[in-house]
């Protein structure tokens, strides 16, 4: 990584930090819950559906899951 690319991730970073804590009035200790909160919902949904694909809906958008049953069975060959 460049060190511009480098300068623009920092820059990205420093700003999502500060629209969390903007979102939060500034206090961190709520924003260090939310985003750890978050981080648990998360890895909890992606476990959930890499052991149940099928049934679960909620953590993949609707192109996705039709994506993925497209490949499970194609639709048949025109003659």
């Amino acid at each position: 990584m460049t060190a511009p690319e480098k300068q623009v991730h920092r820059s990205d970073l420093e700003w999502e930090v500060e629209a969390a804590l903007a979102w939060h009035d500034e206090y961190a200790r709520a924003t260090i819950a939310t985003l750890l909160l978050d981080c648990k919902y998360l890895g909890e949904q992606l476990a959930l559906h890499c052991r149940f694909p099928i049934l679960c809906n909620g953590c993949t958008n609707d192109r996705l899951r039709n994506a993925q049953m497209s490949v499970a069975s194609p639709a048949p060959e025109k003659q």
